[in-house]
C-alpha cells in the first residue's frame, strides 16, 4: 500500500513503523526534490495573498501585463512628480491624473472633474457640449446641447475677411460699462434702405424716411428742400450758442421775426453791415469786423476783415467837436477793402471821436 501524499505539494508522506528504511530514505529525497522547486504556484505550495505580502521596493513584471484587474487605486500625490525620477508613469497629483512621458513632458489629464484636452482646446468641454470646425464653411460650431447653439462670452472682437493677412474690424465694449445690456436685431430684413434704432430695452427696429423731410439719396441721408420747419424744429430748439458768429444768409428771402434781414434794390445781392465807434486816439470803442490806424492827426485808415464783394457804401458821423468850431468829417478813397477818414477843426486836421456805417453786397 503507498504511503499518502500532502494536498499542495503533493509530498509523500512515510507512515511511521510501516515504511521501511529504504523507501523512507527514497520518499525523503524525491520530498526534497518537490520542496527545491516550490514556487506557490498551483501544486507547489499555497498560493501567496496579500496579507502575505509586503512590498518594500519596485515591483517588476518583467514586461508581462497586468491583466484581469478590477481598478487601479492610486496615492495621491501632493504635487505633480518629476520627469526626472518618474518617467514614463501614470499617477494622480491632488485629485487629478497625469502622465509623464520619457521626453520631460508631465501631462496633465483631467482638471476641475473632466478631461483635459490637448493644448488650444477649452476645458471644461464635455459632452452634449461640442466646438465643432466645418471646413468647408471654415466655420467653428459652438453648441452647448446636440443641436442647440452656445453662448460667448469675451472680450473683443475682431471680423476679417476670410482671406489671407486681411485687416479687420474689432467691436468692443466700452470703457467703463457702468451696467450690461443686450441688443435685439429685427426678425427680418427691411423692405427697402431703412435706419435701425434701438428702443430703451435694445430691441431694434427700421424706420423708414419718409421723404418729405428726411430722405436717403445714393446712400446718403438728406434732408430735402423744405424738409425743415416749424413743426420739425421744437420751439426754442436753435439758440444764438448754436448758430456760428458771421454766419452768411444767401438769398433775398431772409427775414427776422418777419421782417427782411437783407434786401437789396438790384440784382438780389444780400448785403451785409459793418459799424463802428472810434475814440480820438483811433482805438475800437463798439463794433467788429474792421481794424483801424491813427495815423497824422485826423487821419484814420479802416480796413475790412473780410472785404465785401463790391464797393459799400459808408456813412460817418462825428461824435466830437461843435459846430460853432466847424468841426469836419470826410470820408475818401472807398474800396471793397476799407476806406479813409478825416478830421478837422476850424480848417485844421484835428483828432476827433466819430462813427461809421458800411452797408455793401457781401
Amino acid at each position: 500500500m503507498a504511503d499518502p501524499t500532502t494536498p499542495n505539494m503533493t509530498l509523500t508522506e512515510p507512515v511511521i513503523g510501516v515504511t521501511v528504511g529504504p523507501a523512507w530514505a527514497t520518499e525523503t529525497n524525491n520530498n526534497w526534490t518537490i520542496v527545491d522547486q516550490h514556487d506557490h504556484s498551483p501544486g507547489k505550495g499555497v498560493l501567496i495573498t496579500p496579507a502575505g505580502m509586503n512590498i518594500t521596493a519596485d515591483l517588476t513584471f518583467q514586461g508581462n501585463n497586468l491583466t484581469n484587474l478590477k481598478a487601479l487605486k492610486f496615492l495621491a500625490n501632493g504635487s505633480p512628480l518629476s520627469t526626472a525620477f518618474f518617467p514614463e508613469s501614470i499617477y494622480v497629483a491632488g485629485q487629478d491624473l497625469y502622465y509623464n512621458d520619457n521626453s520631460g513632458n508631465q501631462v496633465r489629464i483631467t482638471q476641475s472633474g473632466a478631461v483635459v484636452g490637448p493644448p488650444g482646446s477649452i476645458t471644461g468641454l464635455v459632452p452634449p457640449a461640442s466646438v465643432t470646425y466645418v471646413s468647408g464653411d471654415e466655420t467653428f460650431v459652438f453648441q452647448s446641447d446636440v443641436n442647440v447653439p452656445a453662448n460667448l462670452d469675451g472680450g473683443s472682437i475682431t471680423l476679417r475677411e476670410v482671406t489671407t493677412s486681411p485687416n479687420g474690424i474689432t467691436l468692443s465694449s466700452p470703457t467703463g460699462l457702468p451696467a450690461n445690456y443686450t441688443l435685439t436685431l429685427p426678425n427680418a430684413l427691411p423692405g427697402s434702405r431703412s435706419l435701425l434704432s434701438f428702443d430703451n430695452s435694445g430691441t431694434g427696429s427700421y424706420t423708414t424716411p419718409d421723404g418729405s423731410t428726411i430722405s436717403i439719396v445714393s446712400n446718403t441721408l438728406e434732408v430735402p428742400a423744405g424738409g425743415i420747419g416749424t413743426t420739425q424744429l421744437a420751439s426754442g430748439a436753435v439758440t444764438s450758442a448754436k448758430v456760428q458768429n458771421n454766419i452768411n444768409l444767401p438769398g433775398t428771402n431772409v427775414e427776422i421775426n418777419g421782417n427782411a434781414a437783407t434786401s437789396s434794390y438790384n440784382n438780389g445781392y444780400s448785403l451785409k453791415i459793418v459799424r463802428g465807434v472810434i475814440d480820438p486816439g483811433g482805438s475800437i470803442l463798439e463794433g467788429e469786423g474792421f481794424t483801424c490806424v491813427h495815423g497824422s492827426p485826423g487821419n484814420y485808415t479802416l480796413a475790412f476783415t473780410q472785404p465785401f464783394s463790391g464797393i459799400p457804401a459808408v456813412v460817418a458821423t462825428l461824435t466830437s467837436g461843435s459846430l460853432s468850431s466847424y468841426t469836419n468829417i470826410f470820408t475818401n478813397s472807398l474800396a471793397t477793402t476799407g476806406f479813409l477818414v478825416a478830421t478837422a477843426t476850424g480848417g485844421s486836421t484835428s483828432d476827433e471821436a466819430f462813427s461809421f456805417i458800411a452797408i455793401g453786397p457781401a
